[in-house]
């Protein structure tokens, strides 16, 4: 009977060259650092809705993605790319923690509130109190010959668009966005006649406002 030889003294020498055996032709594989995604709105710092800008893989999956302010760009044509713009910023108030804004970024300044004149009160006062004649006419077409009632009425907006018509000329030309509706104090004509009116200047020192007289005349045609 022929004795039995072990295998591992057969295979030891066809591995050990196998294992020292360089291996050519393998690339190590590595990941861009930016991919191409689709603005879904304006973003701080970054850009505009819609354009394509590049960015870190890291800031799409954690911050842009799942705040639903970018989406994948997934076409096979070669992304359009836009440069970053850092200076962009969006014009509303964005909330602490918003897809451009960085959290470490020191909080915008509160905007101060807007003036309610551009010229004081006071000043708007006198200037309708010597501008305005004392009867301010209004002309409407009668329903019916004879009667007194007409069609459509003259109303605080009829009286506020008469008294920007006398402040026209360039010195008072500041102030036909001043005049307010709620300044009229009247009562809605809907027929010819007369009404004595007020126009109360909001933080004017003048408690009496400026008083005037509305006269609605009729004509047929």
């Amino acid at each position: 009977m022929l004795p039995v030889r072990p295998l591992a003294s057969a295979s030891a020498p066809i591995l050990r060259p196998l294992l020292g055996q360089q291996i050519r032709g393998k690339k190590k594989l590595t990941k861009a650092l930016t991919i191409p995604v689709v603005l879904l709105q304006d973003v701080p710092y970054l850009g505009r809705k819609g354009s394509v800008v590049a960015v870190p893989r890291g800031r799409m999956r954690n911050v842009l993605y799942p705040q639903k302010a970018a989406d994948y760009y997934t076409s096979r044509a070669p992304p359009p790319l836009v440069p970053i713009d850092p200076t962009f910023v969006v014009t509303h108030s964005t909330k602490r923690g918003s897809a451009g804004a960085d959290s470490t970024a020191a909080p915008a300044r509160a905007e101060a509130p807007a003036k309610t004149f551009s010229t004081p009160p006071s000043v708007i006062h006198d200037i309708l109190n010597a501008k305005l004649p004392g009867v301010l006419e209004f002309d409407r077409r009668l329903m019916v010959e004879g009667e007194p009632e007409i069609f459509g009425s003259v109303s605080e907006k009829d009286v506020v668009d008469k008294i920007r018509e006398y402040l026209q000329d360039e010195e008072q030309a500041k102030l036909v966005g001043s005049v307010k509706e709620e300044w009229v104090k009247m009562d809605k004509m809907k027929m010819v006649g007369v009404q004595d009116i007020v126009v109360q200047v909001k933080g004017a020192l003048d408690g009496e406002g400026v008083k005037r007289t509305v006269r609605v005349v009729g004509h047929m045609g």
